[in-house]
């Protein structure tokens, strides 16, 4: 329902529950206040946050925990609507939780522990699974508050963070689904929490390794591919937050998990292809583009926050990746191959040299062979071949990658003139072959033609679609020109009229394609 609606009817409906929840004369049932106390946080989170007063949150925030205090054990009905209506409350960004975690914290604690006792005698009009879904549903909830109280209140929090870090981690074994998920998404907001209310750095240090390895080793464990797949999402997150507390046996056990999981990946998914291949003549289910995102994260995340510390598993997580890339490789396998070294050599550029002929080849054939998704991996990968190689290692292959990055350019420029767009991912790909060639350009102009392939380079220009890409690019253009470049301007600067002509197509979107010291010197440039 619209806001407006809620607003409308606030006042009247407030008052008729307020009335209900506090009249001492009335005294209605557990089940009826907690609907009560449920319908109130609802009010209140959608337009109530500015009207109620801060005391008045916390009288709620203790009636709810006085309704769940008379409870019995089986009545997990009740438990479940009460729950329903903390998390609403805890989840107002301008009501002021602190004065009551003391007060629900140990109620959420238990309830995140709750389990079906098979002996207790339960309402006969109750099923054996209906209780078990609710006591599901009950934990979760409590679990889904803490989680949210841990962020919000942390400095309150901090007395019961090793209580409840415990109890999370006690629930990563848990046979329920729904229970290990929210247990293994609290964990980043545990971190969080532990980074902001531990006062003690050698428990901030403690707390923050124990929670990692615990993940890890639920990682190894589990068996459902959604919840490992969400556990390795999760994982970059909890390294951002605490990678700075983890000692080396911890990263050794992160950089073991990334290789682990890239033969695991890659190798399940070449014998998928196989047997597809075998069984119906035609391509298996690959890689998911989901997958290499979040794989290519927690490299990422782990390389840029351990920075030195990571360099002693550069080699070994490099030569395993190395180990998948070649022609005869699937089109996906491939992509994600390139995709990982794209990120390990600009940061790691003196790994390079044993690699580059296998990388810088494979790239080029995935462009020959016009794969589609290791088309995008695989411009950038000669881009950053020609920023990082050396010219003695890049001069037999040099213009077999000028070659395949002018196809890959003219194919989409063509495309884009018949039909006037393009996919965005398609034109995404353009921009980074342009900026590729743009590097070879800078950086390998000894062992190239440098006028033809300059000029070509400007026909291509600007690029429109990878805001980075032609960052890049159109900073390189106007350090050509500020230097007066042979190449780009040509005998006579027979090339100075399509120079204009880009340089004012860029400044027509100065908002995205160049930075501030790049607008300035090309608006010099054509004043």
């Amino acid at each position: 329902m619209p806001a407006t609606f809620y607003q409308k009817y606030y006042d009247t409906a407030e008052k008729a529950l307020k009335l209900i929840l506090f009249d001492k004369g009335s005294s209605p049932k557990l089940f009826l206040r907690a609907k009560c106390l449920e319908c109130m946080g609802i009010l209140v989170r959608k337009v109530g946050q500015d009207v109620l007063k801060n005391w008045e949150v916390i009288k709620f925030m203790k009636t709810i925990v006085s309704v769940e205090g008379e409870l019995n054990n089986t009545d997990h009905l009740t438990r479940c609507v009460i729950l329903k209506a903390l998390d609403q409350f805890c989840r107002c960004s301008r009501v002021n939780i602190d004065k009551i975690i003391n007060q629900t914290t140990p109620m959420l604690l238990r309830c995140a522990q709750l389990d079906v006792n098979l002996t207790t005698s339960m309402p006969k009009d109750v099923s054996l699974d209906d209780d078990k879904h609710l006591v599901e549903s009950v934990r979760v909830q409590a679990c889904n508050i803490l989680s949210c109280c841990a962020v919000r209140s942390a400095q309150i929090f901090s007395p019961y963070i090793s209580m409840v870090t415990d109890m999370f981690l006690s629930l990563l074994g848990c046979t329920s689904f729904e229970t290990r998920k929210a247990s293994i998404s609290a964990l980043p907001n545990l971190l969080l929490s532990i980074d902001v209310g531990v006062e003690d750095i050698n428990n901030k240090r403690d707390i923050a390794n124990f929670i990692v390895l615990s993940m890890i080793e639920a990682l190894h464990k589990e068996t459902d591919s959604d919840l490992s797949k969400r556990m390795l999402r999760l994982l970059p997150k909890c390294i951002q937050i605490s990678g700075s507390y983890f000692n080396s046996h911890v990263i050794e056990i992160i950089a073991n998990v990334i290789s682990g999981t890239l033969k695991k990946i890659i190798g399940n998914e070449i014998e998928r292809e196989k047997e597809a291949e075998t069984l119906e003549g035609g391509s298996g289910t690959l890689l998911t583009d989901e997958t290499i995102k979040d794989t290519n994260f927690l490299i990422g995340t782990s390389v840029e926050t351990f920075k030195i510390r990571f360099v002693t598993h550069i080699d070994v997580l490099m030569r395993n990746v190395a180990g998948f890339l070649g022609k005869d490789r699937p089109d996906r396998v491939i992509a994600f191959a390139i995709s990982i070294f794209n990120i390990l050599v600009p940061q790691f550029p003196d790994k390079l040299p044993p690699y580059l002929n296998k990388y810088i080849v494979t790239a080029c054939d995935a462009l020959r062979e016009n794969y589609p998704h290791a088309q995008l991996h695989a411009t950038r990968a000669i881009g950053i071949c020609a920023n990082f190689g050396q010219n003695d290692q890049l001069k037999t292959i040099v213009g077999v990658c000028v070659s395949r990055l002018y196809d890959v350019m003219t194919k989409i420029y063509k495309v884009s003139r018949e039909s006037g767009d393009v996919e965005i991912s398609i034109a995404t790909t353009f921009d980074t072959a342009v900026a590729a060639l743009g590097k070879i350009c800078e950086f390998q102009r000894d062992i190239i033609d440098g006028p033809v392939v300059v000029q070509n380079w400007l026909f291509f220009l600007p690029c429109k679609c990878d805001f980075e890409e032609a960052k890049y690019a159109h900073g390189l253009l106007s350090k050509m020109i500020q230097r007066s470049d042979k190449d780009l301007f040509g005998d006579d600067n027979k090339n100075l009229p399509t120079i204009n002509s880009v340089v004012k197509e860029i400044l027509s979107h100065t908002d995205r394609l160049a930075t501030q010291e790049v607008i300035d010197q090309m608006i010099n440039f054509i004043s």
